[in-house]
């Protein structure tokens, strides 16, 4: 699936990972994320079952999903930069080093949960594997998953967890400031908020071990689809994604559910068992996510085999070819809905989880519907053609040329 140099399947993919993005952002913009365990008890069935499909499904999926197909970008654009004769590596750090200063702008001015500055940082690590052969990036990139484990269990012992009355009280703090009107106050709370979940929650460390081995396995598989003509051919490798899609997506989904199984409320009549479990859960968190970002990725491979699935995929291809567009509108229309500054409606804390999927849907839709507009008449989204004017040192070209009308004897 390919259109000039695009590659259609690609661009589906950051589409349907913008989606989970979409509704895993609303999850800390309309504030239920941030609500206490003994409220969220309260709420009605519908709600706790989004709330458990998604944790099952899309927390920390859709995130995989992007970071290998950071990974897989990347090894695009050294393939054809190598391919014209020019220093592919340069000009991706040029490029990584733009993105950081867009997701600075967008954590320290708009939201605390901006993804784009993780990326970028740890894309510069990713340029130290560049001629690392495939076995040697796989090994990397099982291996740092694996070593993110143990940092996260050792990260959790140097910087512990507040005491739930002091968390809920300081997130309840946080939401009232967030649906207020003072611009100000919400700046603070943010930046506040900033290094509460992206610096202690977090953790550099253990977020440096799980995106560098994602960008690494997507680097190798970018790669070595490159070499191959995986994209042009993925016909030819039908046996090998369904083989791929199969352990993926039973891994994937056995992690989810055991983790799943921990919240339980019959392992609190059993606190030894429980505090195992608990372990094992940690232990299998971020395997279990990468394993079924990977399911997706494969699974859309396979349905891009059928011809009817692959012309329904291409419609996602335009929103996903405005990826970094879209996730900063995203951002946009949560702080419209949720925050009280500005024309913000302040809806924060109103917005059940059932109510987020309508929400997401809605957006997603629209979403769609302008990508679809806007790449009819220009080359790239409004975002995407900033960040390669500034890679490139000089403004691209943006609307497509109108096509000459041929004279009719």
């Amino acid at each position: 699936m390919t259109t000039s140099d695009r590659f259609v399947l690609l661009d589906a993919l950051r589409a349907l990972a913008l989606m989970g993005v979409c509704f895993a952002n609303l999850e800390w913009f309309t504030g239920y994320r941030l609500v206490p365990e003994a409220l969220a008890a309260h709420w009605p069935l519908v709600d706790k079952v989004t709330v458990q499909l998604s944790k099952l499904f899309v927390d920390g999926k859709a995130f995989g999903l992007f970071s290998l197909l950071f990974g897989v970008g990347f090894a695009v654009q050294l393939h054809r930069s190598e391919a014209r004769g020019t220093d592919g590596a340069r000009f991706f750090a040029r490029r990584l080093g733009i993105l950081l200063l867009f997701g600075a702008v967008h954590a320290l001015l708009l939201w605390y949960g901006d993804i784009l500055q993780w990326y970028a940082l740890v894309g510069f690590a990713l340029l130290l594997f560049r001629h690392y052969s495939d076995r040697a990036l796989l090994r990397w990139g099982v291996g740092l998953s694996l070593t993110g484990l143990v940092v996260n269990l050792g990260w959790q012992q140097l910087v512990p967890a507040l005491p739930p009355a002091i968390h809920d009280a300081q997130m309840a703090h946080f939401v009232r400031i967030f649906a207020g009107p003072s611009y100000g106050a919400t700046l603070v709370a943010n930046w506040d908020m900033f290094w509460e979940d992206q610096v202690l929650g977090w953790g550099p460390p253990v977020a440096g071990c799980w995106i560098l081995a994602r960008l690494l396995l997507g680097y190798c598989f970018g790669r070595w689809a490159m070499r191959t003509g995986f994209f042009q051919q993925p016909a030819a490798y039908a046996r090998p994604l369904r083989r791929l899609f199969g352990w993926a997506l039973a891994v994937g989904l056995a992690g989810g559910l055991l983790r799943r199984a921990v919240d339980l409320p019959l392992l609190a009549h059993h606190p030894n068992l429980a505090g195992y479990l608990v372990l094992m859960s940690k232990g299998l968190r971020d395997p279990a996510a990468l394993a079924l970002s990977v399911a997706y990725a494969a699974g859309f491979g396979l349905l891009a085999l059928r011809a009817r699935w692959a012309t329904a995929l291409g419609v996602l291809a335009p929103m996903g070819q405005m990826a970094l567009t879209n996730y900063l509108v995203q951002t946009l229309v949560g702080l419209w809905l949720c925050y009280g500054y500005g024309w913000g409606l302040g809806l924060i804390g109103h917005i059940g989880p059932f109510a987020s999927v309508g929400v997401c849907a809605a957006e997603v839709l629209a979403q769609l519907a302008f990508s679809h507009w806007w790449m009819r008449r220009f080359r790239f989204g409004p975002a995407e053609w900033l960040w390669r004017s500034l890679s490139y040192g000089h403004w691209q070209p943006l609307r497509r040329p109108v096509p000459a009308l041929v004279a009719v004897d």
